[in-house]
């Protein structure tokens, strides 16, 4: 059966080993097709020591098709199951880690099929690499030893007017306004995920702690983002991340498994590791240590300043598989942009 495409949409008024999370499998290939990623003109600026190349494709307009994206949303919302999820399972501090949380089940297939629409609708996709990250996993004939792999992925972000995005220090990368549309799906995707998880596992309210930032991303099957630590003193408490397939995996609709990897120290050979394996549809929460901001660090750290007693988060895709791996992460600004 093929994937619906927005013209087929009806158009009316706008209104310490990978360990699988239930129901994951273990990861497969899957027979389709990744999206290729468009030649861009690559630029070059420093971020933290490191070289960074950023292909950001600077309009002075919306990043979308915006009737494009107002048809796939009107699906979206038509499939939208509401904010409760029956019979959801959510494991806290999965993997013995403070502050991991983890739904295996957030989005349903048709819910995925509709956001597929909404990621294609978005035309302007920036690309970064940062330097070369380090497998998760041995290569065959190096023994032991982790092999380098890039660090790249495509993205787009959306928040509050003068707002930086996530790991972009320069002002010469704004955020894109959010705008009606895409406030549209913040606010279901945001009640879904504080109804799954509940107040005690992520302190978001209705009080000044409501997502306004949102990140959209796109890896493809031999990419993967390095273990990091997102800034420790630009968001609030409660990062929610949920992914799924550009098409369908072998064994799910919703497209194939990916890992999550946790790491702890500053050493490699004192590194803690978890990895832990989670279905096309899932989202993963990350507060205290899991997050480190400062207040939670023991060590105090700001930014991006490593330590040894917070966690870092990465994501590594199949890289035997075929299909992108896309995601959508929200977050909540920790300062006032008024």
């Amino acid at each position: 059966v093929s994937e619906p495409s927005v013209s087929d949409l009806p158009v009316s008024e706008p209104s310490v080993s990978a360990r699988p999370v239930s129901p994951a499998l273990s990861p497969v290939s899957a027979p389709s097709v990744s999206m290729p990623v468009p030649e861009l003109p690559l630029q070059w600026s420093v971020d933290s020591g490191r070289q960074r190349k950023s292909s950001r494709v600077r309009h002075t307009g919306d990043p979308a098709d915006t009737t494009e994206l107002s048809r796939a949303l009107q699906h979206f919302e038509r499939v939208w199951r509401g904010e409760a999820l029956p019979g959801k399972v959510v494991e806290s501090n999965a993997g013995g880690i403070e502050g991991l949380h983890v739904c295996a089940q957030l989005l349903s297939d048709d819910e995925v099929r509709a956001l597929r629409l909404v990621f294609g609708a978005h035309k302007a996709w920036a690309q970064y690499i940062y330097g070369s990250a380090q497998t998760m996993e041995p290569k065959l004939g190096r023994g032991q030893a982790e092999a380098d792999l890039s660090s790249v992925l495509q993205r787009i972000d959306f928040g509050p007017l003068g707002c930086l995005p996530e790991g972009v220090v320069s002002a010469e990368s704004p955020m894109w306004p959010m705008g009606s549309l895409r406030e549209r799906l913040l606010g279901l995707l945001q009640k879904r995920v504080r109804a799954a998880f509940g107040s005690d596992l992520l302190p978001w309210d209705d009080e000044g702690k409501t997502p306004n930032m949102m990140q959209f991303t796109q890896m493809r099957p031999f990419e993967e983002l390095a273990p990091h630590v997102d800034s420790r003193d630009r968001w609030n408490e409660g990062i929610a991340s949920m992914a799924w397939g550009q098409g369908e995996g072998s064994g799910s609709p919703a497209g194939e498994n990916w890992t999550l990897c946790m790491r702890r120290g500053l050493a490699k050979s004192e590194h803690d590791r978890v990895d832990i394996a989670l279905p096309a549809g899932a989202c993963y929460v990350i507060t205290r240590a899991a997050q480190g901001r400062t207040q939670h660090c023991l060590a105090a750290k700001v930014a991006h300043q490593r330590c040894a007693c917070c966690w870092r988060h990465g994501v590594q895709t199949d890289r035997d598989g075929l299909v992108t791996r896309q995601s959508i992460t929200i977050r909540v600004t920790s300062y006032s942009t008024r």
